[in-house]
């Protein structure tokens, strides 16, 4: 992790399974699994705007909402750190800008 102005913990999230969701102000996603911190993988496509909102369902689909940048659908891979697919919702899909 970067030790600067730019990573601020913006957001949390423990989910169920006992993981804690980190959304940064423009660092990306971070996932608190067994007492260590690892950055997600998939961060490129979630860094540089801030992370205002993160949720993970029933499905285990994690929900992220950025600051200016619409709203993220991750479907993750086993492994809980990266995606299987990312679908990204903005006022291009009909989200209030």
């Amino acid at each position: 992790m970067q030790d600067d102005e730019h990573f601020r913990t913006e957001q949390l999230y423990k989910a169920e399974e006992g993981e804690v969701w980190v959304g940064t102000k423009h660092q990306g996603l971070y996932v608190l699994k067994n007492d260590t911190l690892v950055a997600f993988r998939d961060n490129h496509q979630l860094s540089g705007v801030r992370i205002r909102s993160i949720y993970k369902d029933a499905e285990g689909i994690v929900w992220v909402g950025l600051n200016g940048g619409g709203l993220h659908r991750i479907e993750l891979n086993e492994d809980g750190l990266s995606a299987a697919s990312i679908t990204k919702y903005s006022s291009e899909n009909g989200l209030h800008g």
